[in-house]
């Protein structure tokens, strides 16, 4: 299947730009998007500090944790998913995690606070049976490395992009994908979660780079777990015209922002836009009660159907 979705004019109303979309949850193993990239390095971190069991943090919709399920069992590796919820919680993303050998520990939202303190990790690690600990998301040196195949596949496209469009949590992804573009292409990250660091662990990452230029946006509306009946108006429809599903959390809300005129007034003439799909596609199941009740029933129900089949493969069975 063809990894790249090149798009009717109609969707951004202008003549002079071309768009197309690449799409992370085809290239990638399992289908899990930029998470397989960042966790493809997950092996040689393992044998370098002679660690055998991983821990690492996220929310009850996570596709990090559901991801590195998949990678550690894969690698015959044990793993525990720090949750953050007040109570034990029950859904298609963690039971799949659980089915691929993740154990899930439930803590406190603010127990979860402390995800970024080295001295809570390292004692929460030892008390779960685990050597090695990774933060919330996966995005760490190995990770942006990871992604640096993700940035040569883009680089070698023969859609031949001017200007390349990342959705950013992190940052780690775009950092990856940064490094390897030439010059000649302006990378662009959109974030969807407000966070003043992200800024600067990019620099960090990209310091001695002297390929593509870069700039961060300023964060994609609506704020990060928000989702409004017109974003998944425009996802569902996205989907029945193109057959390319989005998530509401990343690549719905990046995408969107994308092809408005607030984004493409701002484009030189005959710009290649490349916009990065970057999967977490098992998030959108979150919000299935929400979207069967949006007034386009047909398109809602395309959508869903769309959803379960691409995710087939990500789902443990």
């Amino acid at each position: 299947m063809n990894s790249v979705t090149e798009l009717d004019k109609h969707w951004h109303g202008v003549d002079s730009l071309q768009f197309s979309v690449l799409r992370t949850d085809l290239l990638s193993d399992g289908g899990i998007g930029n998470k397989a990239y960042k966790l493809a390095p997950l092996q040689k971190v393992l044998n370098d500090t002679g660690k055998s069991s991983v821990m690492s943090f996220g929310g009850a919709w996570s596709n990090h944790l559901h991801a590195l399920a998949y990678r550690c069992h894969q690698l015959g590796v044990k793993c525990v998913g720090v949750v953050r919820a007040d109570a034990p919680i029950d859904n298609v993303l963690l039971r799949s995690a659980t089915g691929y050998g993740m154990k899930l520990h439930f803590v406190s939202r603010a127990e979860y606070r402390l995800r970024d303190d080295a001295a809570y990790c390292e004692r929460l690690c030892r008390q779960l049976g685990c050597d090695l600990w990774i933060p919330e998301g996966g995005s760490t040196d190995a990770a942006v490395a990871g992604c640096e195949l993700l940035g040569a596949t883009i680089a070698a496209c023969e859609f031949n992009p001017t200007v390349v469009v990342v959705p950013v949590g992190t940052g780690a992804t775009f950092a990856g994908i940064v490094r390897q573009l030439p010059a000649s292409v302006c990378a662009v990250g959109l974030p969807v979660v407000r966070d003043n660091k992200v800024h600067g662990r990019i620099q960090h990452w990209l310091a001695g780079y002297r390929g593509a230029g870069w700039q961060l946006t300023s964060v994609v509306a609506p704020r990060y777990g928000a989702v409004t009946n017109e974003l998944l108006a425009f996802i569902v429809a996205f989907q029945l015209q193109t057959k390319v599903v989005l998530d509401p959390v990343y690549t719905g809300k990046v995408f969107r922002h994308c092809l408005s005129r607030e984004f493409t007034d701002k484009l030189p003439a005959q710009s290649r836009v490349l916009m990065v799909h970057t999967g977490g596609l098992l998030g959108g199941f979150g919000f299935e009660d929400q979207i069967r009740a949006l007034p386009d029933n047909r398109a809602a129900a395309d959508y869903l159907n769309a959803l379960r089949q691409i995710s087939a493969c990500h789902l443990s069975r």
